[in-house]
């Protein structure tokens, strides 16, 4: 998590790696469904969801939707994400850079 509370956004890599103790981490995807699903630091699934994705998007606006459907899980179950991964590198480098406060 950065220093304005705003979970850390990464892409994805090959192997998946727990956050810290006590933290929760959101993963999420995009095929023909946006998915997403939020583990702890021993890598239970806390909650995870999947929908249909209407209309038609590039890859990387996909992307951006899944990650938004992931931190709205997240805040509707009143989970603290302070680790977040994307499958694009693209979408990780926008969305750290983002001034949000």
């Amino acid at each position: 998590m950065n220093s304005t509370g705003v979970p850390t956004v990464s892409a994805n890599c090959i192997d998946w790696f727990a956050p810290p103790p006590g933290a929760f981490k959101l993963n999420n995807d995009v095929a023909v469904r946006k998915g997403a699903a939020i583990r702890d630091d021993k890598g239970r699934v806390f909650v995870a969801n999947s929908k249909p994705l209407a209309g038609v998007f590039n890859a990387e606006i996909g992307e951006f939707l899944a990650h938004r459907e992931g931190l709205l899980l997240a805040k509707n179950h009143n989970l603290n994400v302070q680790i977040a991964e994307v499958d694009a590198s693209y979408v990780a480098s926008v969305l750290n850079s983002m001034d949000l406060f």
